[in-house]
């Protein structure tokens, strides 16, 4: 793997300019000197949107219709541009997460693997659309959805499957995406989560939805504060719930301070998430969905920090038993924040699996 890990530390470190246009989000990088753009665009409007009742045979969606989810999408690049061969990636994040919280590794990926990428906002997350009803099989609906519309674009290469990276509840996704949906998944790449829900799982959830009504309690108080007072007060309101300070980093992260505040054209919108639908939906996170008995035997990767708490080595047992052929790859000196301890070992594991 040592080809892999050339100039990866420095890769990391070059974050791209964004530039506002009436449509899109351009990130300009060093690959739009080839004419490779890449792209954050928002979802189409409803209006575009088609019925979609047939992609989806997960139970407990047949009542609710996907979204259409916003996502940025880094291009083919090199011999893979005008000839792919290779599936596209999803990347999908994790609870109160976003799609920029994985630019660089999605930077790193489609520059080594010349692969098409594509990093999503989930529904009630970033700019996709808030909704009341939020489950685990109704947001791989949305996935799914997702990809019969990129199929079918027209600047779109017609591969008959996708990859696809999830982190922690993104992981749980791509698990009921490939159990349900096998037909469309090509790789699939868990990141620090499992098919058991182990009792470190069900605080972790539950101590993130009281920090959701701590932070509502206050939300006027947050809305009056200026600059990074606002951040200061959330963080403090909440220490003694998420007392990890780069896990509490990482929920504040979908805060909008004040001066952001003044460039939206929504002023009153104080949060990239939809705290009322963490909160009403108590039971998301406390169980992986029952899927009888489905096996996914396409090539499978686990990945986890060997610091975790959500995921261990006790777990591959059950693991293999859903999926077979699954690999298990453990980042040494790494927590839950595995792609941010430890950069450079996550990607070469990514790639390595993705390029066999």
């Amino acid at each position: 793997m040592q080809f892999l890990t050339r100039g990866l530390g420095q890769a990391i470190l070059r974050s791209p300019k964004a530039v506002e246009t009436g449509k899109a989000t351009v990130v300009v990088t060093q690959r739009n000197r080839s004419r490779q753009e890449s792209f954050s665009t928002l979802p189409p409007s409803l209006d575009e949107s088609r019925d979609n009742a047939d992609y989806d045979n997960t139970s407990g969606t047949t009542n609710f219709k996907p979204v259409n989810l916003a996502y940025r999408a880094l291009e083919y690049r090199g011999q893979e541009r005008e000839n792919p061969t290779k599936s596209p990636l999803i990347i999908h994040h994790s609870l109160y997460g976003r799609k920029e919280n994985w630019n660089p590794i999605s930077e790193i990926i489609n520059r080594t693997t010349m692969r098409k990428i594509i990093n999503v906002d989930a529904r009630n997350h970033g700019e996709s659309p808030h909704t009341k009803e939020m489950s685990l099989p109704l947001m791989t609906k949305d996935i799914v959805h997702l990809i019969k519309q990129t199929k079918i674009s027209p600047d779109s290469v017609d591969l008959s499957k996708f990859s696809f990276m999830g982190y922690q509840s993104g992981g749980r996704i791509g698990m009921i995406l490939a159990l349900t949906q096998p037909q469309l998944v090509d790789k699939l790449i868990v990141v620090d989560t499992s098919v058991l829900v182990n009792e470190k799982c069900r605080e972790r959830w539950m101590n993130l939805r009281r920090a959701c009504f701590v932070l509502l309690d206050i939300e006027n108080q947050l809305r009056e504060a200026q600059g990074y007072e606002r951040m200061n007060i959330a963080s403090k309101a909440i220490e003694n719930v998420i007392m990890d300070k780069k896990d509490r980093a990482h929920f504040l992260s979908s805060l909008i301070s004040s001066g952001e505040n003044s460039n939206n054209n929504d002023s009153s919108k104080l949060w990239r998430v939809n705290l009322g639908s963490y909160i009403s939906n108590p039971d998301m996170m406390l169980q992986v969905p029952t899927l009888d008995n489905a096996v996914f035997e396409g090539q499978t990767l686990f990945i986890n920090g060997d610091r975790s708490q959500y995921v261990s080595r006790d777990h591959s047992e059950a693991i293999l038993k859903v999926f077979p052929n699954a690999e298990f790859a453990w980042i040494k000196d790494s927590g839950h924040l595995l792609h941010i301890d430890k950069p450079n070992e996550f990607c070469e594991n990514i790639i390595t699996f993705l390029e066999k």
